[in-house]
């Protein structure tokens, strides 16, 4: 497990768990797209094609999350992976409706029901 100081990752042969440690509103946006540079990282370091972003620690989700979520989806994509969102507070299901992330990615219940995802 790749942890830093916002994002802690958890990679596996077939997908990745990407979670937050922290609320993303109290950070400034360089440290969490500092630490999109681990994850992609460790995307290439164990080939995971399939990422997961499990988001249970922030009800708000700040645009440098965004900008994360949009880079790590446009490099699973163009490897030919899938990525899913899980555990969602309301306030950030809305805030992906209006960016409209949520016509690009499911937004699942569980991190299990998006590993299923993006497994299968």
């Amino acid at each position: 497990m790749l942890t830093s100081r916002v994002l802690s990752v958890e990679p596996s042969a077939d997908a990745m768990v990407v979670m937050l440690r922290a609320d993303v509103a109290s950070l400034a946006d360089a440290d969490i797209l500092g630490d999109l540079q681990a994850v992609v990282a460790a995307m290439r370091e164990h080939q995971s094609t399939n990422v997961v972003f499990d988001l249970s620690q922030n009800d708000f989700l700040a645009s440098s999350l965004l900008e994360a979520v949009r880079e790590v989806g446009q490099l699973v994509q163009g490897a030919g992976g899938r990525l899913a969102l899980c555990n969602v507070s309301v306030t950030g299901r809305e805030i992906l409706h209006v960016v409209r992330f949520d016509t690009l990615w499911p937004i699942l219940p569980t991190r299990s029901d998006a590993l299923t995802h993006v497994r299968a």
